[in-house]
């Protein structure tokens, strides 16, 4: 898996980006009818798809988030074909899309800011030192995590243990896959610690940078155009609610 070569999109502000991303999850939670939140998820689902985000993993993210959204949509048709209308089944629906709006979102942040830039963004942000941390840590550990999860897996197809024993044998093969994946993520996680203080984490005296980050124009435009689209997907889950109901 490469995570880095997508790392050099820092055209705007980690902030700025942070900000938008965040704004564009928080209105879904505006967006009522499931046909306009599908409508709404296909944003994140063109931005992944044009980062190409490489490794198995994504691979097989990419097949179960498809099956998981087939399910949603069959569930919200089956919910409207009730009679009366399943509200539970409509509600699940729409909380299953806005998972995958957050998800979404929080891959293309991911895959599309450095993890030295994002916290150098934290620091400006006057985070306390802890919490930048604990940030830190974790935004390098996670694409390990994730080349280690491939790593086992492809031992694990290896010494045959596939597909089909993972049906057939769920409890040893899945024992076989959490054992390994939590010895290296402890040891994984000391080491990023380890190096995360060697570079002055938790050091009484401010840290020091390089880069310089600016709010610019791209920033204001990235931040303008999430705001109308929220507001376009805003008029129109109002025009279908109105209309078609949910």
């Amino acid at each position: 898996m490469q995570f880095e070569q997508t790392a050099n999109c820092t055209i705007i502000d980690p902030r700025a980006k942070m900000a938008g991303l965040i704004l564009f999850c928080l209105l879904s939670f505006f967006l009522h009818t499931v046909p306009v939140l599908l409508a709404y998820l296909s944003i994140p689902i063109i931005f992944l798809i044009f980062l190409k985000p490489s490794g198995r993993f994504f691979t097989k993210m990419e097949i179960g988030a498809g099956l998981f959204l087939s399910a949603c949509i069959l569930l919200y048709f089956w919910a409207r074909a009730q009679c009366p209308i399943h509200l539970d089944g409509i509600a699940s629906a729409r909380a299953i899309v806005r998972v995958f709006i957050f998800t979404g979102s929080g891959l293309i942040f991911m895959l599309t800011t450095s993890s030295s830039r994002f916290i150098l963004g934290l620091e400006k942000l006057h985070l306390p030192p802890p919490l930048i941390f604990v940030l830190a840590i974790a935004i390098r550990f996670f694409p390990h995590l994730l080349q280690e999860m491939e790593l086992i897996s492809n031992n694990l197809q290896g010494r045959g243990i596939g597909f089909y024993q993972w049906l057939r044998h769920p409890v040893y093969s899945g024992r076989a896959f959490i054992f390994p994946v939590v010895i290296r993520a402890i040891k994984k996680a000391d080491t990023l610690a380890m190096a995360a203080t060697m570079r002055g984490f938790g050091a009484p005296i401010p840290r020091t940078c390089r880069q310089k980050l600016t709010i610019s124009t791209p920033d204001y435009l990235f931040l303008i155009s999430l705001l109308i689209i929220g507001l376009i997907f805003f008029y129109c889950d109002r025009y279908a609610y109105l209309k078609w109901g949910m």
